[in-house]
Order: C-alpha cells, then structure tokens, then sequence
C-alpha cells in the first residue's frame, strides 16, 4: 500500500516535469545575438581580466609588504627589549655606584659635601636616564 502511494507520487512529479518540459520547448528561441554586441563582450571581458590581473599583482604586493612591516616590527621589538634590558642594568649599576660612592664620601667627608655629592649622582643618573629615553627607537 505504502510502495503505491510513493509510486503514485513519483508519477505525479514525473508528469509535471514533462509538462514543464514540453512548455519551455514550445518557446520560441532567443533572439540572435550580433557580431557587434559579442565583440563589444569579448572587449568588456578582456578589460576585466586586465583590471582583475592589476588587483592580484597589487594584492601580492601589500601581502609582500606586510610581511616584510611583520619583521621589520618584530626586530624593533627585540630591540626595544634589549634596551630595556640594558636601561635596567645601567640603573642597577649607577643605583649601586651611588650606594658604594655615598658609603665611601661619608666615610671621609663631612656632611655637606655628601649632600653635594649624593645631588650630583642625581643629576647624572637623571641625564643618563633621558639619554636612554631620548636612544629609543619611536
């Protein structure tokens, strides 16, 4: 019962595509395209190929440059690394010349003369700092 059901409904689309089929025979066919009308095309897709060849050839480009901008960042940020690693050090080191300068200064001057002594380790730790400020790159 059911296999005559599913049989009858297969009929019935095979039926409608022959009647469709048999409508779109019974049209008339398009009209011929001219000489004219398929160079004019043929121009218009010969001028897309250029233009679509232009884009891919300026695509690779930006894709190259990008690539080559990836590294040049990359070897900047390594060298901005390497700089703060650097600046660390040097301030390590200046912090502890201080502390070992100071230590010795007061062990042998009076208290004032440290006081000048501690400023002017200041003033050039401060413009040892701006010298590795100003070393950066942007």
């Amino acid at each position: 019962q059911a296999g005559h059901g599913a049989l009858a409904a297969l009929l019935g689309v095979c039926n409608r595509a022959l009647a469709e089929t048999s409508r779109l025979q019974a049209l008339p066919p398009p009209p011929p395209v001219g000489a004219d009308v398929q160079d004019e095309q043929r121009s218009q897709i010969e001028d897309l190929r250029a233009v679509e060849e232009v884009h891919r050839r300026q695509l690779g480009a930006l894709v190259h440059e990008k690539g080559c901008l990836n590294a040049e960042v990359r070897q900047l940020r390594a060298r901005l690394e390497e700089m703060r690693e650097e600046k660390a050090e040097v301030a390590g080191a200046l912090g502890e010349a201080l502390r070992s300068t100071s230590d010795e200064r007061a062990n042998r001057v009076g208290e004032g003369a440290l006081m000048q002594m501690v400023a002017s380790q200041k003033r050039t730790i401060e413009a040892l700092r701006r010298q590795l400020r100003d070393a950066r790159p942007p």
